[in-house]
């Protein structure tokens, strides 16, 4: 429906679909449940936006201007690694933030994401792959396999 699809891994699930159809989170080691190590509670979260200037504010309509925008915002956020590039035969940018989340009522941990982002006909998909900082690493294989089997449609 926003012209883009990826290969689902064995196990992996559609978490959310939300409201206006412009974001999907997915699970791909499967729904988290801190209670039963074994469902992924340390996998990552993929979250996936899709929008425009009209639809989402925080948008933009070119590669080059989103590019501009976190490069200035690099010099005060966790931004890291920012950089164009071709993935698939298309565009991107790509970069790595880290920083320190609420994931329950006063309890945080620190989380890193890679986030691409493509812009078609003014049209932004933003890829979010975030996991914890400790977990990283352990799981950017399948970040890397599911980002070869992306396409823009």
């Amino acid at each position: 429906k926003h012209g883009y699809e990826f290969g689902i891994v064995k196990g992996g699930k559609i978490i959310e679909y939300r409201i206006r159809d412009d974001t999907v989170v997915y699970a791909p080691q499967g729904i988290p449940n801190p209670q039963d190590p074994s469902s992924g509670a340390d996998g990552p979260i993929v979250t996936i936006r899709v929008g425009n200037k009209k639809t989402d504010p925080d948008c933009e309509d070119s590669l080059d201007e989103w590019f501009g925008k976190l490069k200035a915002d690099s010099d005060s956020s966790p931004i890291t690694e920012l950089r164009k590039t071709v993935l698939n035969g298309t565009e991107c940018i790509t970069f790595h933030n880290t920083e320190m989340q609420e994931i329950d009522a006063g309890q945080k941990e620190e989380r890193t994401a890679r986030i691409y982002i493509f812009v078609v006909n003014a049209k932004t998909t933003l890829i979010r792959w975030e996991t914890s900082t400790g977990n990283f690493r352990k799981f950017e294989h399948k970040l890397n396999e599911m980002m070869d089997s992306f396409k823009l449609l």
